[in-house]
């Protein structure tokens, strides 16, 4: 498993083999959905490409302080490295049935509703897989802003998984929804 930052992925040539694209959160969810990614590729012959978008603002600037306590800066993307590094570690030792499968990781600064799609096409991805959560206020609806986004710019299928694993209807993000209903079969049951 090979693990880049941003500048890798940006001189990263297209890719002729079909893909998955994993976005990922590094979270319950995001493990979620690299695990199902994974099961996917492994019955299709697929590699993944996972990638987590660093959303840098004008307030961070590029760089995070090292600690409250610690002075200096650290470099964003090296931070969100490290943290994927781990992240991609420990989502392997808990998933030794899935090593065969060919994943490359990413740390990318940018706008995840334009970044992910971006990635994709370079990537030549036949699959995004993104992940959501049950909605709960404000996070939800930047969510169901960041998937709406994907779909509409995305060239390729987008699935969305849910903290269990199952897919989460489209439906669910258009606008006008409140996402409080049934998102699929697997979670009215």
């Amino acid at each position: 498993m090979q693990i880049f930052e941003g500048n890798a992925m940006n001189s990263a040539e297209k890719d002729d083999t079909d893909s998955i694209l994993v976005a990922l959160l590094l979270d319950e969810t995001g493990q979620t959905c690299l695990r199902y990614a994974c099961h996917r590729a492994l019955h299709t012959g697929q590699s993944v490409t996972a990638v987590h978008i660093v959303h840098e603002t004008p307030e961070t600037s590029g760089v995070y302080h090292r600690s409250k306590h610690a002075a200096g800066l650290l470099p964003v993307g090296e931070i969100a490295r490290r943290m994927l590094v781990d992240f991609i570690a420990d989502w392997r030792r808990e998933h030794p049935e899935l090593q065969t499968v060919a994943l490359q990781a990413y740390a990318v600064a940018g706008i995840p509703e334009t970044r992910i799609p971006e990635l994709a096409e370079r990537t030549g991805a036949e699959l995004i897989v993104l992940g959501c959560r049950k909605p709960r206020g404000r996070r939800w609806f930047f969510e169901r802003c960041v998937a709406r986004s994907v779909m509409r710019r995305a060239r390729c299928p987008v699935m969305m998984i849910d903290g269990s694993g199952h897919p989460v209807s489209p439906e669910r993000f258009l606008p006008g929804n409140s996402g409080t209903g049934p998102a699929s079969a697997a979670e009215a049951g």
